[in-house]
């Protein structure tokens, strides 16, 4: 893997910011903990994601390739 740049995610980032929601659990604990809903991201993933950018009291980031 190569460098990754970290910076504030922005309007426009929610549907990468799920993919990587989506590619995370179902690497990990979406294989091993059975009370991990691999759906989530399809049912929910856009919506939350969506709150949390709109929530001023937290900090969403967005990683990308340089």
């Amino acid at each position: 893997m190569g460098p990754v740049v970290i910076s504030a995610a922005a309007a426009g980032d929610e549907p990468g910011l799920v993919a990587m929601l989506a590619g995370l659990l179902a690497e990990d604990p979406g294989t091993r903990d059975p009370s991990v809903s691999q759906e989530w991201p399809r049912v929910a993933g856009l919506s939350s994601v969506t709150a949390w950018m709109a929530d001023t009291t937290r900090l969403s980031l967005q990683p990308t390739a340089p």
